[in-house]
C-alpha cells in the first residue's frame, strides 16, 4: 500500500459517499486512477464494504482495548466463532503470538462484566486485560431524526453508495429531498459514513503495538507526531488508554525488516517504558454499534427492513 491508497483509504473512512471527482484535488489523482485503487483496494479485500452509523452524538457507550491472553490452546476460529455475534465486539484480531486483540464498545458496566467472564470462561483464555480508551455521552436525541431522515438511511443501510435518485425512487421522495436531507445528516453529524476495511486484505499485517511510556517525556499525541514523521504509510491509528499511560498504536507492515526496524526504533526512544509488538495474521470485522443502533432506531419506526426488500 503506497500514500496514494493510504488517502484514498482515509478519506472513504470520513465519507464514503464522496464523489471520485470530490476525491481527485484531496488524493492528488484523476478520478478515473482512484477508481482503479478503488477498484483494486476491493478486489484484494482492503475494502470490505461501504457503511452507515449514527454519530458519536447520539451514543451513550464506552470504548475499550481488551488483550486475551491464553495458553496457545485456543482455536481462533472457535473463539470468532463465539464472540462475533456479541454485540459489544466490532473488532477481533488474532494474533501470531496467540494472543487475541478485541475492540468493545459497551453501553453499562455490567456489559462490559458478562463479556468477560465469558472470554475469560473460555477454554484455554489465562488472562483478560481491559484498557478503557474512549468515553461517549450522548449530547443529542433520536427524536432528531425525521421520517424522512429515516427512510433515507433505511436504503442507506442496504447500500451506503446507493445514488440520490434511486433513494427518491425507492422511498417516494423528490430527489431534491433526498439531497437537501442527506446534506442535513451529513452536516449536522446526525450520521456518517465509511468502510469496513482489512489491512491484510492488502498484502501486509497489522500489527498493534502497547507502549508504555513515560508521561512526563511523551503524551499520546507527541507519539502519534512521532509515528507520522517516522512511519507514514506503516501508522494507521491509535488508542490511548484514558487511566493509565498506555497507548495502543496500530501499523500495517508488509516486511519483516521494517518491522525489525519499528522494533528497534522503539525500543531505542527514551519515552518507552516498555513494548510489544503484536501480529495479527487475520481480522474479523462485526458491525461496531453505532450501525446495529441505526438499525434499532429504524426497526422501532417500521422502516427495517425497507418495505421493497419485504417484498
Amino acid at each position: 500500500m503506497d500514500e496514494y491508497d493510504k488517502r484514498i483509504a482515509f478519506e472513504l473512512m470520513n465519507n464514503s459517499r464522496q464523489t471520485l471527482r470530490e476525491l481527485s484535488p484531496k488524493v492528488g489523482l484523476t478520478a478515473p486512477s482512484i477508481k482503479k485503487r478503488i477498484d483494486k483496494l476491493i478486489e484484494v479485500g482492503f475494502i470490505k464494504k461501504y457503511i452507515v452509523a449514527l454519530g458519536y452524538k447520539y451514543i451513550d457507550a464506552t470504548s475499550a482495548t481488551v488483550i486475551v491472553r491464553t495458553d496457545g490452546s485456543v482455536k481462533p476460529d472457535r473463539f470468532i466463532q463465539k464472540f462475533q455475534d456479541n454485540r459489544a465486539v466490532f473488532l477481533i484480531l488474532p494474533m501470531v503470538s496467540g494472543e487475541l486483540l478485541l475492540r468493545v464498545m459497551y453501553t453499562s458496566t455490567n456489559d462490559l462484566s458478562n463479556l468477560t467472564e465469558l472470554i475469560s470462561n473460555f477454554d484455554g483464555v489465562k488472562s483478560v486485560h481491559v484498557h478503557v480508551t474512549d468515553v461517549y455521552e450522548s449530547r443529542c436525541s433520536l427524536t432528531d431524526f425525521t421520517i424522512v431522515q429515516l427512510k433515507i438511511l433505511s436504503q442507506l443501510v442496504l447500500d451506503p453508495r446507493m445514488p440520490t435518485h434511486e433513494i427518491a425512487a425507492r422511498s417516494k421522495l423528490s430527489v431534491k429531498s433526498v439531497e437537501q436531507n442527506l446534506d442535513t445528516l451529513v452536516r449536522e453529524e446526525m450520521v456518517f459514513f465509511g468502510i469496513k476495511w482489512n489491512r491484510i486484505g492488502k498484502g501486509s499485517s497489522i500489527v498493534t503495538a502497547p507502549i508504555k511510556y513515560d508521561s512526563k517525556k511523551a503524551t499520546p499525541e507527541s507519539i502519534v507526531q512521532w509515528f507520522t514523521i517516522h512511519y507514514p504509510i506503516e501508522f494507521w491509528s491509535y488508542r490511548a488508554s484514558l487511566y493509565e499511560p498506555l497507548i495502543f498504536v496500530s501499523l500495517g507492515v508488509n516486511d519483516i525488516f521494517k518491522l525489525e526496524e519499528l522494533t528497534r526504533a522503539l525500543q531505542n526512544q527514551d519515552w518507552v517504558e516498555s513494548v510489544s509488538i503484536m501480529v495479527s495474521y487475520s481480522s474479523v470485522n462485526p458491525d461496531m454499534p453505532p450501525m446495529t443502533m441505526l438499525i434499532d432506531l429504524l426497526t422501532n419506526h417500521g422502516l427495517w427492513p425497507p418495505s421493497d426488500r419485504r417484498l
